[in-house]
């Protein structure tokens, strides 16, 4: 029956789970003689590896171990030399006295070569033990700079939380003030128009803004103000009310330029229709020009999404059509 493989013997092997490899180092650190049995058992496994007695499982793990261990690389080649040397000592021992075959006649015969071997294997021992020491001294350094830059990776993250919960307070803070200047603008168009009919009428315009109306199509909608208009009202129809609160952006057409955004928008049902209102000062859309709205949906993470895009012109009242006279 085989003999069953040490704890020692199965780490330098490099068998042992991440659990068992931590309880073995453990003892190694608590108790010397755990050392000295471990210091043993590498000794064994690098003359048995040396002399061609491991198997073939056990010869590949010991050689990708030493491919990683300089200490274990001069170690095998130390024994190696011994090994070759203590053999053809034998050699010569059997040929002048046949019967001397034994270590124990060998080193009888030659006193100096057991004073050597021991002074070699004690200085390898301690060397052996000492660098096994400062091994896992390293290992446990290691673990602690893991742990040290874990502690900085989680403190770095409640870092980027807290200004992210800022920003969203302020952007917070800006929508509720958008909705209430939004609602004194609505207040003071009912003023209006509950005062004096006739110049509200004149101080208020209102388009109708439908999905897939873009210039390209030639179906965007026109803007009519007059002289005394003040405020424009765009209806904004969407396909699908898929969000708690939208964005809109007018830019103009000419350069690309964002004259007007808006944040916190919410969807009206009106007559079964999702609508959008906004309320925007005539003197930021002046005509005579061409427009694009752009509507963004904003998720309850304060993620924006592209939703839809929306074309208009605002012309000043004039005699004529203004699809028939463009607008350069």
């Amino acid at each position: 029956m085989a003999k069953k493989a040490t704890a020692e013997k199965r780490y330098l092997l490099g068998e042992l789970s991440e659990s068992e490899k931590d309880r073995l180092e453990a003892e190694l650190f608590a108790d010397d003689s755990k050392l000295v049995d471990f210091e043993l058992a590498e000794d064994e496994l690098v003359d048995a590896y040396v002399r061609g007695e491991l198997s073939a499982d056990e010869r590949r793990q010991f050689e990708a171990k030493l491919s990683n261990s300089p200490r274990l690389v001069e170690r095998v080649n130390f024994a190696r030399v011994f090994a070759e040397k203590v053999d053809s000592t034998l050699d010569e021992v059997s040929v002048t006295n046949p019967a001397s075959g034994s270590w124990l006649r060998f080193f009888t015969l030659h006193p100096a070569w057991g004073t050597t071997a021991a002074a070699f294997g004690l200085i390898i021992l301690a060397a052996g033990v000492v660098l096994f020491i400062v091994g896992l001294r390293l290992r446990e350094q290691s673990r602690q700079l893991a742990a040290e830059r874990s502690m900085l990776q989680r403190q770095r993250e409640a870092l980027d939380k807290s200004s992210s919960e800022q920003q969203a307070g302020i952007e917070q803070a800006l929508t509720e003030a958008q909705r209430e200047r939004d609602r004194l603008t609505e207040a003071i168009t009912s003023i209006e128009e509950s005062t004096s009919p006739a110049t509200a009428v004149a101080a208020f315009a209102t388009v109708f803004l439908s999905p897939g109306a873009t210039r390209a199509q030639g179906r965007e909608s026109t803007l009519v103000v007059r002289q005394e208009t003040r405020t424009a009202q765009l209806k904004i129809a969407l396909e699908r009310n898929d969000y708690p609160t939208y964005q809109a952006t007018i830019r103009r057409v000419a350069d690309d330029k964002a004259l007007v955004r808006r944040r916190g928008l919410k969807a009206r049902k009106v007559n079964s229709s999702d609508l959008l209102v906004l309320f925007v000062p005539v003197s930021l859309i002046p005509p005579p020009h061409d427009y694009t709205l752009r509507v963004d949906g904003i998720t309850s993470t304060g993620a924006i999404e592209d939703v839809e895009d929306y074309s208009f012109r605002v012309v000043s009242k004039a005699g004529q059509n203004p699809r028939n006279n463009p607008i350069p």
